[in-house]
């Protein structure tokens, strides 16, 4: 984990999530994709296997994205929520610095409130 956040290594990424209350949540997201103008990150997010958001990341600066979770997805034990993004791409392959890790999106905060 990075200082402030994390880094994606993978298409895709899973939270294991157990909720308190059975109600809407509020998700806010705020993340940024490794930049490169040629071709814009998409996120895609499911909850329990249902689409629940898309967000294409088009700039180099972080953003906050929000979206709802409708409490009819909620489960009783843990819920899966899982990011799905479009590409993978080395930092040293943008000319960026000598980092070769394949990367998708940094997130800086996740954060569910109702």
């Amino acid at each position: 984990m990075d200082e402030i956040g994390t880094w994606t290594n993978q298409k895709e990424s899973l939270l294991f999530l157990s909720f308190k209350d059975h109600t809407n949540y509020n998700l806010d997201i705020t993340m940024m994709s490794l930049y490169t103008p040629e071709i814009d990150q998409t996120v895609e997010i499911f909850l329990n296997g249902n689409n629940i958001g898309k967000f294409t990341l088009d700039s180099p600066e972080q953003k906050k994205y929000t979206l709802t979770i409708p409490k009819e997805l909620l489960i009783e034990e843990y819920n899966i929520l899982k990011f799905k993004f479009k590409y993978l791409i080395s930092p040293i392959q943008l000319g960026i610095n000598n980092d070769n890790r394949n990367l998708a999106v940094y997130f800086s905060k996740i954060d569910f409130y109702k």
